[in-house]
């Protein structure tokens, strides 16, 4: 939940939705533990829709192949 808030957070400060994964998916390899690129999307579009349903046309429609 605390990921989903910050993930929300940084939409609404203008963060742009592709960089928001790609900081997940190093983050996630820093620590081992490797996100793929389609998990990361799944993660952020389920963050949006539970908690900034404002957003996820945005995150939807992100450019990502997915």
């Amino acid at each position: 939940m605390a990921a989903a808030h910050t993930f929300c957070g940084d939409l609404r400060a203008g963060t742009d939705p592709f960089a928001i994964r790609y900081a997940m998916i190093k983050s996630s390899m820093d620590r081992g533990t490797a996100v793929s690129g389609d998990e990361a999307q799944w993660i952020l579009e389920a963050a949006a829709v539970a908690y900034c349903p404002d957003y996820v046309d945005a995150v939807v429609n992100s450019g990502t192949p997915r």
